[in-house]
């Protein structure tokens, strides 16, 4: 049995095309929708002032320190509760509430 052509797309081809796509939007458009507010929000409420957000990563991130329910991963530069400059990470997820982790 041959498949229908949609303007010169398969059935099959259109169905593995968004299967692709959702992939794609499911590991990295999360990611990228996370704010570095939610970072600097995590490190205000442990005390932290003079926050910068040095990088942001999407991609691989449970090799990177963080969980698997992470959709984002913000390296900070700050200043602690006794004035001393410290870098972390901060882990933030869609559905749940941010990590603060040390280097």
């Amino acid at each position: 049995m041959r498949s229908k052509m949609l303007g010169g797309i398969t059935a099959e081809m259109m169905v593995l095309l968004i299967t692709i796509f959702v992939i794609f939007s499911w590991e990295f458009g999360i990611g990228i929708l996370t704010s570095e507010r939610t970072a600097i929000r995590a490190a205000e409420v442990q005390g932290f002032t003079n926050i910068r957000i040095i990088d942001k990563a999407i991609v691989l991130l449970s090799w990177r320190g963080c969980s698997s329910s992470d959709a984002a991963r913000f390296s900070v530069e700050a200043k602690n509760a006794q004035g001393y400059d410290v870098e972390f990470y901060v882990c933030t997820g869609f559905w749940k509430g941010s990590t603060i982790r040390t280097k």
